[in-house]
This record gives C-alpha cells, structure tokens and sequence, in this order.
C-alpha cells in the first residue's frame, strides 16, 4: 500500500524567533544575557527593565549593566522567578524573544524533558504585574457561534473603548479578534475568537488566561 503524502496540517508552524539557551546551576545568582545574542538583537533596546513569561505568569526583571554597558545580567526579581520554577538542578532553559525586552521561557528538566508545570498547580500558579483574568471553556466559548465574555470590572477598567483586540498563544502567533457589547452590557470577544480557539484545540473545561501585555494585545495562556 501506498503512503500517503503528509499535508501541511501533519507539521506545525516553525519558531523562528531569536533565542538563547542557559543551564541552571544553584550557583546563578544572576543571569546573564550572552554577549552575541545582545550584540545581535539588543543593541537598540532602550528599556531597563525585561519580562520573563513562563506558562505560569510573568515576571517584570531589572537588568543591570556591567563592564561599560557590555555585559547585561537578569538581576532583580531573577531570585524569585528561580523560585517560583524551583530552579537550580541543572534545568535548561531556552529564552525565545518576542521583541521589546519580552522573552518566553521554555523549561527542561535535566532528564530531558519538558517541566512538568502541572506540579506547580497549573493555572493557580499564575502570577504577573500586568492586567489578567482567567476563564474556564464553556460550551458557548467553543461551539460553532462561539464567543468569549470578558468580566465586566477588567473590560470597564482596562479596555473600556476597544474594539479590536489581538490574541497571542504561546507560540508568538497572532490572531484579530473584535470586541463587542452585547445585549446584556457585558463586553466578549466575537468575531475571531472561533479561529482562536479551533486553530489552539481549545476543549470545555480548559482554562485560558487573558494578559494584557500591551494596549490592545492580549497573551492567552492555555491550561489542559
């Protein structure tokens, strides 16, 4: 028999953001940026300050120049992120950068694999300086009309004027999404939200995080 030729749904859409790999040894106090990867990609970032984003939250980290400005080093809120992940046994992390001082990070055990975050309480361990809220996939938020209600008090303090909204996964990827008032004068997410959660398997009963890292963007942080 005949094998079937793979089709592009078989392969999942390459990462091709900049990264830079780090082993975690309980002797790092701080972390510093390689030299290569801040000539090539930071040279013209202004901030002071960089965000770590881990399936567990975010972490607002100050950094701190040595050497006239040639070595840069995670510094404070560093110790608590390695807290919070209990790092420090050899774990090898990969920092894949989103522009903007901003860096997901990917967390392997020294066995290899992936860390286990459902350890760390899934998504009760989340924490993160920036606007969130959390909600459970009901029936409504993935059917075939499908929608996202946003609880009153964030859309009335947060994003009281938008109209449009940008969703973003772990991966970077973007998807447009509108926001509407509905008859009940509550704000949800409607025209885009479907693609979000079918391209993202999105089943009842997951949890999804909604941070708002920037005006109009929104980071979800899925939890199966």
């Amino acid at each position: 028999m005949a094998k079937s030729k793979p089709s592009s749904d078989d392969y999942e859409t390459p990462d091709t953001r900049p990264c830079f790999c780090k082993i975690m040894f309980p002797v790092i106090i701080d972390l510093r940026i390689p030299p290569a990867f801040k000539e090539k990609y930071l040279m013209n970032e202004e901030s002071e300050r960089a965000v770590l984003r881990s399936p567990c939250g975010s972490w607002n980290i100050k950094l701190q120049h040595e050497n006239e400005a040639d070595d840069t080093y995670f510094r404070k809120g560093w110790q608590t992120f390695v807290e919070h992940h209990s790092l420090g046994d050899s774990e090898f992390l990969i920092f894949k950068y989103n522009g903007k001082m901003c860096f997901d990070v990917t967390i392997y055990d020294k066995n290899g694999c992936k860390k286990n975050h459902h350890s760390l309480g899934t998504s009760s361990c989340f924490t993160s300086s920036l606007p969130f809220f959390e909600s459970s996939m009901k029936d409504y938020s993935i059917g075939s009309k499908s929608c996202l209600l946003i609880p009153k008090a964030f859309s009335k303090k947060y994003i009281p004027q938008a109209t449009r909204i940008v969703l973003r996964n772990s991966k970077g990827s973007n998807w447009d999404a509108n926001i509407i008032l509905n008859s009940s004068k509550l704000f949800s997410i409607s025209a885009g939200w479907k693609a979000f959660a079918d391209d993202n398997a999105l089943e009842k009963g997951d949890i999804c995080i909604f941070e708002l890292v920037d005006e109009y963007i929104m980071q979800v942080h899925i939890f199966k």
